[in-house]
């Protein structure tokens, strides 16, 4: 991997990567959309396990959509892409097709492809197959089933450690390693052993010492919460960056989007390098990295987002950045309560659930504008069996949020201060905001749905105001 994008072959850096977020739900235009806004500022996206070959979003239809954003990317960055697609399957023979039927889509940028294997579904036998019947391609072994298998919590199975190390021998070119407590996964600093074990040629496990003599390495895969913020230190205690970061939240959940979520985590790892190389003097390494911030917009806008994390890991930032706003808005958890830019979600005024200073963001109080209760709206539609209770009691006060679309236009040419709830609440409408030939003003701190679709197909780029300014 580190061949393809230019790197240094023994110390090629930080690949960043992602996951598309949302996790379900995308059909195959959106999704090759939300790949190439990524791809923007990053490297690697992973077709996560659920996405492999879904009712709504066939294989056949979304790896020609994801080659045509890997093409595109690939031509307007200057930069190789990479993108490891989910070939596994309940049978072997479909799941060698699968990946010969990937690898004649991307054609000339075949090996740009990875080919993902859930080796907790399928079982290590499909790790073999895979290797065997592809034995030049980067094979990305999903280790899923953590809870179930390799947690030190579980009274059965094995560990982790054995778990990636019977990974090397089988022939996986890249495996899930946890992020050795520094994110949201459980795991402890000394699982950094893991991955001395699937890189080094010789290395000391918990009773045994091993010589690979000279097999071919695998390399760590980290994700679960893991975002800019978090990687300095993580690095610190690994002692080098040469890992695959898949940070689906640290990216699509950065305030400024994709792009500047991708790079965020780049200059997560530059700041680091940079602290190591003393460029800020004697300092601690939180301070190195706030000092870095101060000059590097994408980081910065990390800490915005990522305020409770920045609170825990970098004690006293807001004053070294001269930051007075908003209180924190982003959990060490991951929820996001703010749309991004060129965020893949259908629809275009829903927001996450968070906590924040005055009340909840996720739109499930209120209604749209033909009176459908906002619980029963978007993706939940499809899925009726998570449908809940409206919250809302008629006629009570809406929950405040600041997150508000006062100023602009439904396709259908209603101005935003009479659409939502609003209509049943005529007495609540204030004026239009806008006038009439003006520009509008810029959207709220820079968050705006270009990718996507609304429910009756209009694609995001054309929704809102640009449907009537045409």
């Amino acid at each position: 991997m580190w061949r393809i994008l230019n790197r240094g072959m023994s110390n090629g850096g930080l690949i960043v990567g992602t996951i598309i977020k949302p996790k379900l739900g995308l059909q195959p235009k959106p999704f090759g959309e939300a790949c190439y806004a990524f791809w923007q500022g990053g490297d690697f996206i992973k077709n996560d396990e659920p996405q492999g070959n879904q009712v709504f979003c066939q294989m056949n239809e979304c790896i020609p959509e994801v080659v045509k954003a890997m093409r595109a990317a690939i031509k307007e960055t200057g930069s190789s892409k990479l993108f490891s697609a989910n070939i596994t399957a309940d049978d072997p023979n479909e799941m060698i097709a699968r990946g010969k039927y990937v690898l004649s889509q991307f054609g000339p940028l075949g090996e740009n492809c990875a080919f993902l294997v859930d080796g907790y579904v399928a079982g290590g036998t499909a790790i073999t197959v895979a290797r065997r019947n592809f034995p030049s391609q980067f094979l990305h072994y999903h280790r899923a089933g953590h809870g179930a298998i390799t947690s030190p919590q579980t009274q059965r199975g094995y560990t982790a450690f054995v778990h990636t190390k019977i990974s090397r021998v089988i022939g996986a070119s890249g495996i899930h390693t946890g992020t050795m407590s520094f994110g949201k996964m459980e795991g402890d600093a000394s699982d950094k052993n893991i991955a001395f074990m699937l890189q080094d040629d010789e290395a000391d496990g918990p009773y045994y010492h091993q010589e690979w003599e000279g097999m071919k390495q695998t390399t760590p895969i980290i994700s679960g919460g893991m975002n800019a913020l978090r990687l300095p230190a993580f690095f610190e205690n690994l002692g080098h960056s040469n890992v695959i970061l898949t940070a689906g939240g640290g990216s699509f959940g950065h305030k400024d989007g994709p792009k500047p979520g991708a790079i965020s985590c780049r200059q997560g790892e530059e700041s680091w390098k940079e602290w190591k190389a003393g460029k800020f003097g004697d300092v601690s390494l939180s301070d190195g990295i706030i000092e870095f911030a101060k000059t590097h917009e994408e980081l910065k806008g990390a800490f915005l987002t990522f305020q409770k994390d920045a609170d825990q890991i970098y004690p006293g930032w807001k004053e070294k950045l001269g930051y007075t706003g908003e209180s924190s808005v982003q959990a060490a958890t991951f929820d996001w309560a703010k749309k991004a830019a060129a965020a893949p979600y259908i629809g275009g005024w829903v927001y996450a659930k968070t906590a924040n200073l005055e009340g909840t963001y996720w739109n499930e109080v209120g209604y749209c504008p033909d009176g459908t209760a906002m619980n029963l709206a978007g993706n939940n539609m499809n899925h009726p069996e998570r449908i809940g209770k409206d919250s809302h009691t008629p006629g009570s006060t809406l929950p405040k949020s600041f997150y508000m679309n006062a100023v602009g236009y439904l396709p259908d040419g209603t101005p935003l201060n009479t659409a939502g709830n609003n209509v049943n609440h005529p007495e609540r409408i204030g004026p239009d905001m806008h006038k009439s030939g003006s520009p509008l003003p810029p959207p709220l701190k820079g968050y705006v749905n270009d990718i996507g679709y609304t429910p009756d197909g209009t694609p995001m780029n054309k929704a809102g105001n640009l449907s009537v300014k045409k």
